[in-house]
């Protein structure tokens, strides 16, 4: 069923990219910015890093705004704020979820505290500790903790960018000393083997959908991926059993209901021997390469093209976001004497309006 049931004639759609972190150079606005093209929307691409940006997205000019502004800066609830303060509607969830998804400890700990979070109902929280430069922590205690090997990666950052995983104190206290110099915040977190697994979810008629779920590898062998490897493999992901597809399809959106997701979002998980989904993280605005990302690839595989994922995604953009308060159309009057001020008293005595 086509979202066109909401007129979406000439609208004219900001595609937003750019931003301050690594995987923000994997978007590629060309893609979207055809597909806008394709269903005779017109489409303008603005640099969320130009100086100009704060005036370009005010424009009135400009219905609906599509951000491409992946990791943080961009991803975290900053731009959506923006957007928000300027009744712009846009795709994607709100500055709450957004900012909770990017922040992979906070998230791993709402989780953690959700209703049947026992790795079948709903997935598993990974356990996890923060390492700054104010608590650099020990690899005694990371290890006696999360146990050996163990992941070490950067709070906010996705796509594999900064990921290790760490077996020895050698290798500790090298990676902690280099990445605390490019990452303020880091994360210390258990090494799940099994099997590593995507699902997206697409928010279809005000519905938030569960697409088919890919199985991505196998990390039995202690590795991890890097960035490019999961652009290389992503045409290689496999389905998965109907069964399993239906309780991560179930999970997902249990997930996505509790934290208020919305548009279009993808989880990745681990799946372990026992058939428990540990959850890795939340990436509320997923990659679109066509031929080189998962969630267009999951797209495809429910028979969605990439034209109507996009439609999809615009079409939701005008719904309510979960979770928001609405802005008063005119701020209420507030109650008369509300903001009368007498006197202070500033521990000396009462200062009277009146003194000089």
């Amino acid at each position: 069923m086509s979202p066109r049931s909401k007129s979406m004639a000439g609208l004219t759609v900001a595609v937003v990219s750019g931003g301050w972190s690594h995987e923000a150079n994997y978007a590629d606005p060309a893609c979207v910015v055809a597909a806008v093209d394709a269903l005779g929307l017109r489409a303008v691409h603005l640099d969320y890093r130009s100086p100009t940006f704060l005036s370009e997205v005010a424009d009135p000019a400009i219905d609906v705004v599509f951000p491409q502004t992946l990791g943080a800066w961009g991803e975290d609830g900053t731009l959506q704020g923006l957007l928000d303060y300027l009744g712009r509607p846009y795709v994607g969830a709100g500055p709450l979820a957004s900012a909770l998804c990017c922040n992979k400890f906070a998230c791993s700990n709402y989780v953690r505290g959700l209703p049947g979070s026992d790795g079948h109902a709903l997935p598993l929280a990974v356990d996890s500790i923060v390492v700054s430069r104010q608590s650099p922590h020990e690899f005694d205690m990371l290890a006696q903790r999360l146990g050996i090997p163990f992941v070490f990666k950067p709070l906010s950052s996705g796509a594999s960018f900064g990921l290790h995983v760490i077996a020895s104190a050698a290798q500790y206290a090298a990676c902690r000393d280099s990445m605390l110099l490019e990452y303020d915040y880091m994360l210390a977190e258990s090494f799940v083997r099994g099997e590593e697994c995507s699902i997206g979810l697409l928010q279809m008629d005000s519905r938030l959908v569960a697409l088919p779920p890919l199985l991505v590898r196998s990390n039995g062998d202690g590795s991890v991926f890097s960035v490019d490897e999961k652009m290389r493999h992503a045409g290689k992901a496999r389905p998965v059993p109907h069964d399993l597809a239906a309780r991560l399809g179930r999970a997902a959106q249990g997930v996505g209901e509790a934290l208020g997701l919305c548009g279009m979002a993808r989880l990745d998980l681990m799946l372990d021997s026992a058939g428990r989904m540990h959850l890795i993280e939340i990436n509320t605005l997923p990659g679109l390469l066509p031929q080189r990302c998962l969630y267009p690839e999951m797209c495809r595989t429910a028979g969605i093209s990439y034209t109507q994922m996009i439609e999809y995604a615009i079409a939701s953009a005008f719904a309510p976001k979960p979770m928001q308060m609405r802005k008063l159309d005119t701020p209420p009057a507030a109650p008369p004497g509300l903001h009368a001020c007498d006197s202070i008293d500033a521990g000396h005595g009462p200062i009277t309006a009146s003194a000089q």
